[in-house]
């Protein structure tokens, strides 16, 4: 016996508002939102590594034992302190369960001088124990990606309601650059260019009217032609408003990140960073 078209119609209802569609979304319904981020971001650990070309150094009369590179930890050895963290994006929504994001993330310049209590060696150059050293590190990257809304919980416009959203991306054009310079010894810098995509989930829920709770989880490897990245991301925060086109955001993230490029003139690079950030953004929306 075949199932009454009502019942039919109820169950095509609800498997509709589980997987979200026709469903307006928690924080409202708009096509394109642009939003400009600032705050402050501080290393909570990670490392700078660089070794020299072998033929390269050589060429400039540098030791064969200083050719190496010894992990200069951000805290320990560079003492990086808080820097700024800017960026931007633009997310597209062709319809209430698609999203399409570009985004641009900078962090830094992380700035520190601190006395060695070791000696380290990096891109061919000594820094001896007891020598006061200044040092930088500046991580940007452009990401790019497709989210896609799996459910939408709750009864609309009132507290509770959330959406899940999975999202897949890549972070591209990935660039840290890093200096070393010693008091005694000349500054060295070394660029490395990575870059992995990820996977990740996404909730939006109402807290209150104008108040929407916004929480992330991302996690991303990869590795090719002697290079690889691993990153990994939780950010926490308050959607504020909208006051008519304009909200909002306030946020925490607490990410990582690890790059590795070993070259074809042996020169190794190195940075891994764990950081975390607090952030604002203003948003507007059509």
């Amino acid at each position: 016996m075949w199932p009454a078209p009502r019942s039919v119609a109820a169950l095509v209802s609800l498997l509709l508002v589980a997987c979200g569609s026709a469903r307006p979304p928690v924080d409202g319904e708009w096509t394109v939102r642009a939003e400009a981020t600032a705050g402050a971001v501080q290393p909570l650990g990670g490392y700078l590594l660089a070794s020299e070309d072998p033929a390269e150094g050589a060429g400039r009369g540098v030791a064969p034992e200083d050719l190496g590179g010894d992990r200069i930890a951000l805290r320990g050895d560079a003492d990086l302190r808080v820097g700024r963290r800017w960026g931007g994006g633009i997310e597209v929504r062709p319809t209430a369960d698609d999203r399409l994001r570009l985004e641009l993330d900078v962090a830094g310049p992380l700035r520190g001088r601190a006395h060695l209590d070791r000696d380290r060696r990096f891109d061919g150059e000594r820094y001896a124990a007891g020598e006061a050293t200044d040092a930088d590190l500046l991580a940007r990257c452009l990401r790019v990606s497709y989210g896609q809304r799996v459910a939408a919980l709750g009864e609309v416009g009132e507290e509770g309601q959330t959406d899940l959203v999975v999202r897949v991306g890549a972070e591209l054009l990935a660039t840290d650059d890093a200096h070393v310079a010693g008091s005694a010894s000349p500054e060295e810098g070394r660029q490395l260019r990575s870059g992995t995509p990820f996977l990740g989930v996404e909730a939006r829920a109402a807290l209150a009217p104008r108040v929407t709770f916004v929480g992330g989880l991302a996690g991303g490897a990869w590795s090719l032609d002697g290079g690889s990245r691993v990153l990994g991301d939780l950010n926490l925060g308050l959607l504020l408003g909208p006051v008519g086109p304009v909200d909002l955001h306030v946020g925490y993230g607490l990410g990582f990140r690890s790059s590795r490029k070993l070259y074809e003139n042996h020169e190794l690079s190195r940075v891994e960073l764990l950081r975390h950030e607090v952030v604002v953004g203003l948003g507007v929306r059509y």
